[in-house]
Formats: structure tokens, sequence, C-alpha cells
């Protein structure tokens, strides 16, 4: 009977097909690099645009549209449904980062002194993202309130049963609840499904944006 092989047989020969190709060990370092490059801009407070474009240009150019590329994948997935108003902070990293990507916008400044029309289509795409991310946690808040107006009938039960139960009155607060929060949780992941299709159209519109 055939011997099975191990999870680590499988990976060493992965890896040593990976070690045997020098195009395929570039091109991982090469992503790497991309999404290091956007991964340190986006979330060191102290990186700016004038070192990204120092890094940036020290690839070799014919390195450049494989980091660049993997520069946008790793913005693209750092667009997502906030949590709470502070989005804001990230939100304008991640408006610089893509106004920074957009082709040719910053040659164009230098010789024309104006900004490429894909910037101003950036700028239009981030008020758009900035709108949607008001009105998702205006529709949380909402969604809260009618939640537990909703589950306040059964709530006061569960007070008068643990009230009989411990002899004194118990108050319950819907957070306190884990039925609550199950109940909360599944309107909150409706709601968050209904946002996320907004919110992919607008990654989509801004990767056909970056090229």
């Amino acid at each position: 009977m055939a011997r099975i092989r191990s999870a680590l047989e499988i990976a060493l020969e992965r890896t040593e097909s990976v070690e045997g190709d020098p195009v395929k060990i570039k091109n991982n370092e090469l992503i790497k690099t991309g999404k290091r490059l956007m991964g340190t801009f986006l979330f060191d407070h102290d990186s700016t645009v004038e070192s990204l474009q120092e890094k940036l240009n020290a690839i070799p150019d014919p390195d450049k549209p494989l980091v660049r590329e993997h520069m946008i994948e790793t913005l693209l997935l750092n667009i997502s449904l906030p949590q709470d108003e502070l989005y804001v902070m990230a939100l304008g990293k991640l408006k610089k980062a893509s106004e920074f990507l957009a082709p040719e916008n910053k040659a164009n400044e230098e010789h024309t002194g104006k900004t490429d029309p894909e910037s101003d289509s950036v700028t239009q795409l981030f008020i758009q993202l900035d709108q949607l991310y008001t009105q998702y946690l205006q529709s949380r808040e909402q969604l809260l309130e009618m939640a537990k107006q909703q589950y306040a009938p059964h709530l006061k039960k569960k007070e008068e049963q643990l009230s009989r139960q411990m002899g004194k009155q118990i108050n319950l607060q819907p957070e306190q609840d884990p039925d609550f929060i199950k109940f909360l949780e599944a309107n909150y992941q409706q709601l968050e499904e209904n946002f996320q299709e907004a919110v992919q159209g607008l990654r989509d519109q801004l990767r056909a944006l970056l090229g």
C-alpha cells in the first residue's frame, strides 16, 4: 500500500520547487516588497508619500509593475467597513496612497502643475466611500436601538424570572444578555452583507482607476 505523505514532506517539496526556480524566488520577494511598502505607509504614522516614493524609486524599473500591483492589492484589502468614527484617519491615508498610485498623476503634476483627472476620480470615489461609511455607522446605531426595542419584552420576562428566583429585583441591560448579543450580531451580519456589496463596488472602481 502506498505510503501517505506527511504535510511536512509536501511542504518541503513545494519549498524545493520554489528554491529551484530563481524567477519564482524573485517574484515572491517583489510581492512581499509591494505588500510591505504599502503596509508600512498605511500603518506607520511617520511614513510619508515622499518616503514611499523614495523606496519605490530604489526598485529597478523592470520590477516595479509587480511591486506596484501588490501595493494596490494591499491597499484594496484595507478598504473595509469601519467599527467606529476613527476610520477617518485611516481613510485619509488610503486616499493619499491611492492618489500616489494613480497612473501618471505625479508626472503630470510636475510638468503641467495640474492634477491628473485620475486624481479627481480618486477624490470623488473617496467622498463616496466616506459617505458610505457614515451611513453604515448610522445604520448600526439605528439597528441597535431597534433591536433593544424588539428585545425589550423578552428581557423583561427574564428579569421577572430572575427576580422570583433570587427573591429581589433584578435589572438586566440588553448588552449583558447572551441571547440579545446573538440576536444583535445576526442583525449586524445582515446589515454588513448589504453594505459589503457597495464597498466591493467601490474597491472595483478604485482598482480600475489605479490600473
